[in-house]
């Protein structure tokens, strides 16, 4: 197994950063410092190594440091910059990705990205590269959250491992906005609609399928390593999970697409789609006291999505051959002494370099001279 290792990482004009360059020596890296001095901003950074918005999935013209005016910056055309050096089994890359400004309000925001000095044709060639996982102090109640932010991580995980689920979801979700445009603009066109409904049948039992395998791989995972962490039953509910228990895949896809026909006139008042995975929903069960999830205390909610990345880790090591980068912003509020040496040993065990931030340095005290730490005041960061 390769352990991917983030080896340098520059900030410019990012956040409360004019410019910043750190270098990483260590598999665990710990920022530490008060509230509001630029830790969660370092991680934020880092999370742009994936495709998407970050770890605040944040609007990128707001990343542009508040004070940072064009005449500041060396290339105009450019917001913020974020470059890294990585060591990956083809070896040694850079990384850079930055927000390109517009000189027409008009456009949308677009982040370019180079690899090697090369323009990369989309985000999702980033996923082929390297998978970034995290956990934010937002994250502790998400199993609890609404539906959505359940499948999120379902498809997070998915994705890490197999780049194409973006892909096959961001597909579904198009047709499926295309579909309800025209419904809501009472277009009757019979071709058009079969067309797009077809193509949400075969995404949509496609998603379904991989989240189903998904489920499984995370239940084995916690049953086969019984520790300090909890075990959590999973179950994905809805119509089309339904329709997968009693038909072959190529029925289910005959079934929804005739469903989804015959929902036409409802789905016009109502607006959306009335059926399909992006309904679905994570039923989350802690097995050892077989109560759901809205009924678990917040630290036993923090326990369990620990248990829940720790078991997607050992998935990704067996599946890619190779360690994901993991950040974890406040990673241990809620755990107890005996967790969070559980979750050192976890991830030493699993070699992944893992980037934490926190405001009490005592709560690393059981990986001090095994880390690396820095200080953060005021946006200044310092290497202990």
């Amino acid at each position: 197994m390769f352990s991917i290792r983030l080896r340098d990482l520059s900030l410019t004009h990012f956040r409360c950063y004019s410019s910043l360059k750190l270098l990483f020596e260590e598999r665990v890296i710990i920022f530490t410092g008060p509230n509001g001095a630029g830790k969660t901003n370092i991680l934020e950074a880092i999370s742009f190594l994936n495709p998407g918005r970050g770890l605040r999935h944040a609007k990128l013209s707001d990343l542009i440091r508040k004070d940072s005016s064009s005449s500041q910056r060396e290339d105009a055309s450019l917001g913020w910059i974020i470059s890294a050096h990585l060591t990956l089994p083809r070896g040694v890359c850079q990384i850079g990705t930055a927000l390109a400004l517009s000189q027409r309000e008009e456009e949308a925001e677009k982040r370019v990205i180079r690899m090697d000095g090369n323009d990369l044709s989309s985000q999702s060639e980033l996923e082929k590269i390297l998978s970034v996982l995290w956990m934010t102090p937002a994250m502790d109640r998400l199993l609890s959250d609404g539906p959505s932010q359940r499948r999120k991580l379902l498809d997070k995980f998915i994705s890490s491992l197999d780049p194409d689920h973006s892909k096959r979801l961001y597909r579904y979700e198009y047709a499926m906005r295309e579909r309800s445009r025209l419904l809501k603009e009472g277009r009757n066109d019979p071709l058009w609609f079969a067309t797009l409904e077809e193509k949400m049948a075969l995404e949509g039992i496609a998603l379904t399928a991989s989240r189903e395998e998904m489920l499984e791989l995370l239940i084995s995972s916690m049953n086969s390593h019984l520790g300090s962490f909890p075990r959590a039953h999973l179950t994905l509910k809805g119509e089309v999970e339904e329709l997968l228990k009693r038909h072959s895949a190529l029925e289910a896809e005959e079934i929804f697409k005739q469903r989804l026909k015959e929902l036409r006139p409802h789905d016009r008042v109502s607006g959306g789609a009335s059926m399909g995975p992006h309904l679905s929903d994570l039923e989350v069960i802690h097995v050892e006291k077989n109560i759901p999830i809205p009924l678990c205390s917040t630290g036993e909610q923090k326990v369990l999505l620990v248990s829940l990345i720790l078991a997607h880790l050992r998935i990704h090591a067996l599946r890619r051959k190779e360690t994901p980068l993991l950040l974890l912003d406040e990673g241990l509020v809620h755990l107890d002494t005996i967790r969070r040496q559980a979750l050192f040993e976890e991830l030493e065990n699993l070699n992944v370099q893992t980037f934490l931030t926190g405001t009490d340095t005592a709560a690393f005290e059981s990986v001090q001279g095994k880390a690396q730490f820095f200080d953060v005041q005021a946006g200044e960061v310092i290497r202990r």
